[in-house]
C-alpha cells in the first residue's frame, strides 16, 4: 500500500504543482527578502521574518494539502471501485490505513526536506532561536500527522456524496 500510494501521490498533478510552487515561493521569499532587508540583515533580528514566511508556506502544505490528499485517497478507492479489491486481499484494514497514513507522513517529510535549506539560511541571520524553531517544527509535524489521521477517519466515515462535500 505504501509504495502504491506514494507512487500515485507523487505522480499526481496536485503534488507536483504544489511542490514546485512551494519551492518557487520559498526561493522568492529568500531572494526578495534578502534584497528588501539588505541594509538591516546584520543589525536587526530578521530571522523571524524569514522563518515566518517559510513556515507559512510549509503550514499550507502540511496542514491543508497533505491531509486533503489523505482524505481524497480513501474516497478515490471507493470512486474507482478499488476498495473492494483491497478488502479481498490478505491485507487487514489496519494495514491499509497504516499504508495510507505512511504515505501522508512521507509527503510531510518531503515538504520538510524541501524547506530545510531555507530554514538553514534563516539560522545564519540575527534573532534565530534554535530551541523555539525546533519546537515549532516538531509540533507542526505532530499536528499534521494528527490532521491526516482525522482526514482518514473522515474519509472512512463518508459514504454519500453530500457528506464528502461537507467533510472536505
Amino acid at each position: 500500500i505504501l509504495v502504491k500510494e506514494t507512487r500515485q501521490a507523487t505522480q499526481s498533478m496536485l503534488f507536483s504543482t504544489i511542490f514546485l510552487l512551494f519551492i518557487a515561493f520559498s526561493w522568492l521569499v529568500l531572494v526578495l527578502g534578502t534584497l528588501a532587508l539588505r541594509d538591516s540583515l546584520e543589525t536587526r533580528a530578521t530571522a523571524e521574518v524569514f522563518f515566518g514566511w517559510n513556515f507559512a508556506m510549509l503550514s499550507f502544505a502540511i496542514f491543508v494539502v497533505v491531509p486533503f490528499g489523505c482524505f481524497r485517497s480513501l474516497l478515490a478507492e471507493r470512486e474507482l471501485h478499488t476498495y473492494d479489491l483491497l478488502r479481498i486481499t490478505a491485507l487487514t484494514p489496519r494495514q491499509i490505513v497504516r499504508g495510507k497514513l505512511s504515505t501522508s507522513v512521507l509527503q510531510i517529510v518531503v515538504y520538510y526536506s524541501a524547506i530545510a535549506p531555507f530554514i538553514a539560511f534563516t539560522s545564519f541571520l540575527q534573532g534565530f532561536d534554535v530551541a523555539w524553531i525546533s519546537w515549532v517544527l516538531v509540533m507542526s509535524f505532530l499536528w499534521s500527522v494528527a490532521l491526516c489521521v482525522g482526514a482518514l477517519a473522515a474519509g472512512v466515515a463518508t459514504r454519500h456524496n453530500q457528506w464528502q462535500s461537507a467533510n472536505m
